[in-house]
């Protein structure tokens, strides 16, 4: 390929970026919030991350809806995506996160284990999981309804291990799990407060977070040339 070949497809890739990226909201200067999950405001987590509902300003807090980068999301630019990182946080600050490679992936396929980069909780890519995914673990014979959900294994309830929960309705576990109150408002965000798995029945080592973020971050366009001018 030549020089100028490149230089005109990293322009387009720029164009591209530019185009997709307007009127975003950023964080840092290098994160683009795509979606936002709000902790007990009655709507579920996992309905509105595929729907097209969404608050009228990514910044409001509370508006009745969890917070969808419909741009983003439905059109997921698969060759301008670098990494996404999922941010646990309380009272505004992050309490947890996982980084994940986004390059060639689509809007949910990065939310997998095989493609954790680095992570507060040090034992996450080292330890197994009996679940790793969005949608999670959804039965209707008990009520069990826990998306974005990383989970080590579990074990009758009072023994459960892992990192994440989203709860998104009533939870069979409720008694052997402190945290999770009797007939709570969904969704109910439950994470590891240690720095590593935890058991669920520990309500020392489990949090309930204010809001769950999805963030993204996009490739240098000189880094990747003729591969960013395309979408999904």
């Amino acid at each position: 390929m030549s020089e100028l070949t490149q230089a005109k497809d990293r322009l387009e890739g720029l164009q591209a970026l530019q185009d997709l990226t307007r009127d975003f909201t950023w964080l840092d200067d290098e994160w683009v919030l795509a979606f936002r999950i709000s902790s007990g405001i009655g709507q579920m987590a996992y309905e509105a991350f595929y729907s097209t509902a969404a608050c009228g300003s990514p910044l409001a807090k509370v508006c009745g809806q969890h917070y969808r980068n419909n741009k983003l999301l439905d059109n997921w630019p698969s060759s301008l995506i670098d990494t996404v990182r999922v941010s646990v946080r309380e009272n505004g600050t992050e309490q947890a996160f996982i980084t994940f490679n986004g390059r060639g992936k689509t809007f949910d396929s990065w939310f997998a284990k095989d493609n954790v980069v680095s992570s507060s909780w040090t034992d996450l890519q080292t330890q197994t999981a009996n679940y790793f995914s969005i949608a999670g673990h959804l039965t209707t014979v008990r009520p069990v309804r826990r998306r974005f959900f990383v989970n080590h294994l579990y074990n009758d309830c009072p023994g459960d291990q892992g990192w994440l929960a989203v709860l998104d309705g009533q939870e069979v576990c409720q008694y052997a799990w402190p945290r999770v109150p009797a007939n709570f408002n969904v969704p109910l965000i439950l994470y590891s407060k240690r720095r590593n798995l935890v058991t669920f029945s520990s309500a020392a080592d489990v949090g309930v977070a204010d809001e769950l973020l999805i963030l993204v971050k996009f490739r240098d366009v000189l880094d990747c040339a003729g591969a960013c001018v395309t979408t999904r």
